[in-house]
């Protein structure tokens, strides 16, 4: 399987509606692939251009070693990494980035690398307080005529916030991938959503996505 094939099922997994950057890098922290959005931020033309670029040969060359840091983690655990990343782009000053890295694999199931996606914070709009547990529920408020979300759903909604098929997020939570695809249903429903990309534009979009992301998968 090429990467581009292996890096366009996560695309399509999310579809275009999806906001943020995403990229793939090799060991050697090489980019392997870049979406238009990234590609734009790194002051680069095309994705093309991105290719074989390091951290180093970018705008945030200076924070080149502590990204390479975080890959090489996530590379040798075979986990996923997530947390707030501050970046300091010369033309768009100190950006928040919300980014989450996992290992990108081949056909075989070796590690190529890692994939990633990057949330700008600092474009997000500031609700907190207006979303809260209750009794194991998320309160969605006014927004989303005052839906709330269960503990299962939010566990389910955190695994599309961190990239992850239906099929691994059935391997992940311990439970059949129907009922993984029947949880993504309902929150499709609660949130106005018509697939993954918008479960996650939205979540971010809203500010709730923090609620979720800190939710402990495990029971």
């Amino acid at each position: 399987m090429k990467i581009q094939d292996k890096f366009s099922d996560l695309i399509g997994n999310y579809s275009d509606q999806a906001p943020g950057f995403f990229y793939a890098k090799d060991p050697a922290g090489r980019y392997l692939y870049s979406n238009e959005e990234f590609s734009e931020f790194a002051d680069c033309d095309s994705p093309f251009q991105m290719k074989s670029k390091r951290d180093s040969d970018l705008p945030w060359k200076k924070q080149a070693s502590f990204l390479q840091a975080i890959d090489q983690k996530v590379i040798s655990s075979a986990h996923f990494f997530q947390e707030v990343v501050n970046i300091h782009h010369p033309r768009h000053g100190s950006c928040q980035f919300l980014t989450t890295k996992k290992c990108l694999y081949d056909a075989n199931n070796n590690i190529m690398g890692v994939i990633g996606m990057s949330v700008n914070l600092s474009q997000q709009k500031n609700f907190l307080g207006k979303y809260y547990y209750q009794d194991g529920r998320l309160y969605l408020g006014d927004e989303f005529s005052s839906n709330y979300l269960t503990t299962q759903e939010v566990r389910v909604y955190k695994t599309v916030l961190m990239g992850y098929s239906a099929k691994e997020a059935s391997f992940l939570l311990k439970i059949s991938r129907k009922t993984v695809e029947y949880h993504i249903e309902q929150l499709r429903k609660k949130t106005n959503c018509s697939n993954k990309g918008e479960l996650i534009r939205k979540a971010y979009d809203y500010c709730f996505s923090f609620m979720i992301i800190n939710h402990q998968l495990a029971r």
